[in-house]
Order: structure tokens, then sequence, then C-alpha cells
């Protein structure tokens, strides 16, 4: 009998990460709004996952890693922007509007 041709499957679809919204162009934009206007925050969210799909649903997987992402340094890169806070935007008990899965 002949050699079968191989068959090789196609790879699984790529899972959106958070490491895929760190390195997108709106990254910073996004810690930005986050800090200083938390309401412009799923707006801008849409957006991105719109050339990441998936990348709301891995936030709304990992919303404690999310929050931590856009805390890490500040806003401007500096690590002190939060220092002058009691409390981070995202770390009480609930949500900052316009976060993904807010109520």
């Amino acid at each position: 009998t002949p050699p079968q041709p191989r068959v090789v499957a196609p790879p699984p679809p790529r899972v959106a990460s958070l490491d895929d919204l760190r390195a997108h162009r709106k990254f910073a934009e996004l810690r930005r709004t986050y800090t200083n206007f938390p309401e412009g925050v799923q707006a801008l969210l849409e957006e991105i996952d719109a050339e990441i799909p998936g990348l709301l649903r891995a936030i709304q997987f990992d919303q404690s890693a999310f929050v931590d992402l856009m805390l890490e340094g500040g806003s401007d890169g500096s690590d002190d922007a939060f220092l002058d806070r009691d409390v981070a935007p995202g770390r009480g008990d609930a949500a900052p509007t316009g976060f993904p899965g807010a109520e």
C-alpha cells in the first residue's frame, strides 16, 4: 500500500492574554484612563478587544491581575503614582465604573 499523506491539524486558536494587552500600542493610554477617568476604561478596552479578540474574557477571568497590570508603575511609568492614595482604583469591594464585569 502506498504511504498515506500525513494530515496535520491546524494549531488551536491562540488565547488572548494580559501580556497581549501590555504589548498593545494603546496600553499606556489605557493605564492613564484607568487612573484618571475610570468611566472611559470599558470603551477603550472594547476598542482593544476588537484587535485582540478574547481580551475582555481574559480580563474577566483574572480581574486582580488586570488591576495589578494597571497599577504597576505609575501612569507615567514612575513607581510612585499611587503613594499618596489610601485605596488604589479597583481595590475596593466593587470594580470601578466601566470595568469589565462591573455591575
